[in-house]
Order: structure tokens, then C-alpha cells, then sequence
């Protein structure tokens, strides 16, 4: 550890070069980073008050490398730090290590400066050390700006290509949507075709089942008519007997009264045939009614069936 003597020996050897008495301050404790530090002596320039140097003495010379090693570091953060120094004294001759703030960079001095040569070595030091953080700095930033530079290029190369992937990929989409739009009207019209041609078939099961009705129903009319037409033949011959017998014997007229009844049942019987056979005729378009509908009915299902059966099947195929 350091004693009195050292201290005063050190301190008389910078009065021979002509340091102020008032610059060389004994056993002073300064505050870096929240940490107090102590050294053995500072030169502090007395109009400034700028610590130009600082001393850590030791009687023999110690392994130095650790303890300003963290003085150093303590020191950095400082906007202007002072020269560091060690001090030996072995008795034999006075030794001065300097301390850079690269702390791996110190040397000895035989000689210690003087108070204005200490001056510029204390300004040449954080000339230097500004000039390194600053350089330092800028490469930190060159580092930044290129970084963000290349991330922009990036960036907007990246942009680009989905852009062109986006076009690139709507326009195919648009093709195949237009090449499905075509297939589908085509299916569309085709389905009409189908339709219509599925419609002119209705009608013309529809036509020719109204004739062969209509056949049918002439048919069975023509034959009641006959029929009828039979009875009448018939009542005109009863008729004519009647009349012959009366005009031979006037006496049968008595059986007059009789046949008119019968003609009387007889044209009721007719009506009712004739009342049958119209309740037949509406009773007959009814069921054609029907059947027309039911037909109809029929051909709109197969139609729907036919277009869910093709839009399942284009769904199955996309």
C-alpha cells in the first residue's frame, strides 16, 4: 500500500516541473458511476478546474493490469476523462505508468511531463478518444442505416413480387373464371335446347292424347246417338202401327193413354241418358285436365333433377 513518503516524494517531483502547488491535491475521492473511487494524488488545473491526471502510488511495482483495468472502464462513460497513472517507488528510481483508455495499451515514462505538456497530452487523449467513439459511432450507424436500408429494398422487393404474384394469379383467375363462365352458358343453352325439345314432347303427347280421347269419346256419343236414333226408328214404327190400327179400328184408341206413358217413361229415360252422359263428358275432361297437369308436373321435375344432377356434378368437378 501507499505511505506519506511516497506521496510526498511524488509530490516533489512535480514541483521540479514546475506544477502549481495548488494543482497537486492529496489523498482525493472522486465519484464515477455512482462509485467512489480514491487516489492517492490528482493534478487539477486550478483556473478550470479540470482533473488532468490521476495517481495510484505503489512502493513496488505490482501486477497493474486488473486494477486500472477497471478504472478505465469506470472512466469511459465520462464525456472527458483524465490521464491515468501509476506511481512506483522502489527506492531506486521513480516509475510512471500510463493508462489509455484501451487499458491494454500502457507504457512507462522515465520522465514525467510538465504542467503545459501535460495539458496537451490530456487534450490529444480525449481528442483521440472522441474521435474513436465517434468513428465508432458512425460505423454503428453506417451498420443501422444499411441495415435498414437492405430491409427496405427487401421489403419492397418483396411488395413487388406479391404484387406481381397477385396479378399473375387474379388474371389466371379471371381466365379460368370466364372459361367457367363460357362452359356454364353453354350447359345453360344446352339445358334449354333440352327443355324445349322435352316441352315440344308434351305437347305433343298432350295433342295426341286429346284426339285419341276425343276419338274415344266420339266414338261412344256416335254410338248412344245411334242408339238413340234405334228408338226413335223404333217409337216411328210403334207409331205407325198405332195410327193403322186406329184408322182400321177406332176402337183400339183406347190404348192410347196407355202408349203415352210409354212415351213418357221412354223420354225420361232418354233424359237420363242424356244428363249421364254429360256428367261422363265433365267427368272425362276432368281426368284430362288432370293428366295435362300431372304430365306437366312431371316433365318440370325430370328438368330440375337434370339441372341439380349437373351443377352437383361441375361442383364435384371443381
Amino acid at each position: 500500500m501507499t505511505n506519506e513518503s511516497s506521496i510526498k516524494k511524488l509530490k516533489e517531483y512535480l514541483l521540479k516541473q514546475n506544477y502549481p502547488n495548488s494543482s497537486l491535491l492529496e489523498k482525493v475521492e472522486i465519484s464515477i458511476e455512482g462509485k467512489k473511487i480514491d487516489f492517492d494524488l490528482i493534478i487539477k488545473d486550478a483556473d478550470s478546474k479540470t482533473i488532468l491526471a490521476v495517481f495510484k502510488i505503489y512502493e513496488e511495482a505490482p501486477k497493474l493490469h486488473y486494477p486500472f483495468e477497471y478504472l478505465v472502464d469506470l472512466f469511459k462513460y465520462e464525456e472527458n476523462i483524465p490521464l491515468i497513472y501509476a506511481f512506483i517507488d522502489d527506492n531506486s528510481k521513480l516509475c510512471f505508468h500510463q493508462f489509455e483508455e484501451n487499458y491494454t495499451s500502457n507504457f512507462t515514462l522515465n520522465r514525467f511531463p510538465d504542467f503545459s505538456q501535460l495539458w496537451k497530452l490530456y487534450r490529444n487523449s480525449n481528442y483521440k478518444r472522441k474521435s474513436k467513439r465517434e468513428t465508432t459511432k458512425l460505423k454503428k450507424q453506417f451498420f443501422t442505416y444499411s441495415g435498414i436500408l437492405s430491409s427496405g429494398i427487401v421489403s419492397i422487393i418483396s411488395i413487388v413480387l406479391v404484387i406481381n404474384l397477385f396479378i399473375n394469379f387474379t388474371g389466371s383467375e379471371q381466365s379460368q373464371l370466364n372459361k367457367y363462365e363460357y362452359e356454364t352458358l353453354d350447359k345453360i343453352n344446352d339445358l334449354n335446347s333440352s327443355f324445349e325439345k322435352i316441352r315440344t314432347k308434351i305437347d305433343l303427347i298432350e295433342s295426341s292424347q286429346i284426339q285419341n280421347n276425343r276419338k274415344n269419346e266420339n266414338a261412344k256419343l256416335i254410338y248412344k246417338i245411334e242408339t238413340v236414333k234405334q228408338k226413335v226408328n223404333n217409337l216411328e214404327v210403334s207409331l205407325k202401327k198405332i195410327e193403322d190400327a186406329i184408322t182400321t179400328d177406332p176402337s183400339k184408341s183406347l190404348a192410347i193413354p196407355i202408349l203415352r206413358k210409354d212415351m213418357d217413361y221412354m223420354e225420361k229415360l232418354m233424359m237420363n241418358e242424356l244428363n249421364r252422359t254429360n256428367a261422363e263428358f265433365g267427368r272425362f275432361f276432368d281426368i284430362l285436365k288432370w293428366l295435362i297437369g300431372s304430365i306437366f308436373t312431371l316433365a318440370i321435375t325430370i328438368l330440375g333433377y337434370f339441372l341439380n344432377s349437373k351443377t352437383l356434378k361441375n361442383r364435384k368437378d371443381e
